[in-house]
């Protein structure tokens, strides 16, 4: 049998808790050794804080005397122990109170901060989904966006008509084709909306980056033009330029031209990081890589490397020809322009001053106002005569 450490009931040998106070006992000490320590510690604080240090020694050693045989002292004792006990039991609620009162606070800015996300995204799938033909299914918007189309272009025996086009490509502007075709209008202002020309611009141009962040392929495209010259307040950026064609090229391929064309003349855009052969190489592959997707402006520039710039690629006079008869049947000047000459001069073909007519006719029309169109009017009152 053992005696409780802090009530005194007698308790079993196994017995953890006392049923009486309630109490943990330590298995490991003997309830004298408990108050023997609690003396010690008692008188060594008085001790310390005593002016009269011999009064506070003879005390403890009167106590220690008779602390085994004075039933007073051991009641004394009990009291304090029960006293440090509780106190420490107050302590331990107050901490956990404060605690839980601070995790109250917490969670309750925590919901606050996700209701207000679940609010903001709600909002936002409304203003996407349910405002501006955002929610309409392709079947529905398509034929809409195709009506406005035939406004934008004048076909399908429909007159052109820009402002009509933009309107009806407004009731859908959550559409990134929409997008697309709005900021094209805005852009080269062709819309009397009553805005000034430079507000036009910046519209145009939000709604082209929205469009191109919606990945529309021939937005992204768009982009890596601008930046290639700094049309429209976009940064002149090459690096830009070069990032969108590389995106674009999967859906676009006329983007292997601009890259390609970028690697041709990449001393005029300040690419020096490579030599010149290297660029020149990149060149070909991506004109190779636009001619096998029948990209028109690719094979153009392919033909000309057969012909005229040989070196890396090796000379091929029959290919060259051949791109160049393709491309020109797509109504690409470049090709008309240098299979008129050669037909002119005999050169790689023999003379034929009718065909040489023929595409050179054509590319006038392509290069009308530019220099070259003086030259092509004199080669061609020189066949005519």
């Amino acid at each position: 049998m053992k005696k409780c450490v802090y009530c005194g009931k007698e308790l079993d040998d196994s017995t953890k808790r006392c049923p009486r106070c309630n109490e943990y006992q330590d298995d490991h000490k003997d309830p004298k050794d408990m108050y023997k320590e609690a003396y010690d510690e008692f008188y060594k604080n008085l001790y310390n804080k005593a002016e009269d240090k011999e009064e506070i020694c003879n005390a403890f050693e009167t106590d220690k005397y008779h602390r085994d045989h004075n039933s007073e002292l051991k009641d004394n004792i009990k009291d304090r122990l029960r006293a440090k006990k509780k106190s420490k039991r107050k302590n331990r609620k107050r901490n956990k109170s404060s605690k839980s009162s601070g995790s109250c606070l917490f969670k309750l800015l925590k919901w606050c901060f996700i209701l207000v996300f679940i609010l903001g995204f709600a909002l936002f799938f409304i203003e996407e989904n349910f405002l501006h033909g955002g929610i309409m299914t392709k079947s529905k918007w398509e034929p809409i966006c195709e009506e406005a189309l035939d406004y934008y272009y004048g076909r399908n025996g429909v007159e052109q008509d820009f402002d009509k086009a933009y309107d009806i490509l407004e009731g859908i502007s959550a559409k990134k084709k929409a997008k697309y075709y709005m900021a094209n209008l805005l852009l080269y202002n062709k819309v009397n909306n009553g805005d000034s020309e430079e507000d036009n611009i910046l519209k145009g141009m939000e709604f082209l980056k929205e469009s191109a962040k919606d990945e529309y392929y021939p937005a992204i495209l768009d982009i890596g033009i601008y930046h290639m010259d700094g049309s429209f307040e976009f940064e002149k950026n090459i690096t830009k330029s070069i990032a969108n064609f590389e995106k674009a090229c999967s859906i676009e391929p006329i983007a292997y031209y601009y890259l390609g064309y970028i690697y041709d003349r990449h001393k005029d855009y300040g690419l020096t990081a490579y030599s010149d052969e290297v660029y020149k190489m990149r060149a070909i592959e991506n004109f190779k890589l636009g001619a096998s997707e029948d990209e028109p402006l690719s094979k153009s520039q392919l033909a000309y490397k057969y012909i005229y710039e040989t070196d890396l690629i090796g000379e091929d006079i029959e290919k060259g020809i051949k791109l160049f008869e393709e491309s020109a049947a797509d109504g690409i000047g470049f090709s008309n322009y240098y299979l008129g000459m050669m037909y002119y001069n005999g050169e790689n073909v023999k003379k034929d001053y009718k065909k040489a007519a023929e595409y050179l006719k054509v590319a006038k029309d392509k290069y009308k106002g530019k220099d070259i169109e003086k030259k092509i009017n004199d080669i061609l009152k020189k066949i005519e005569k």
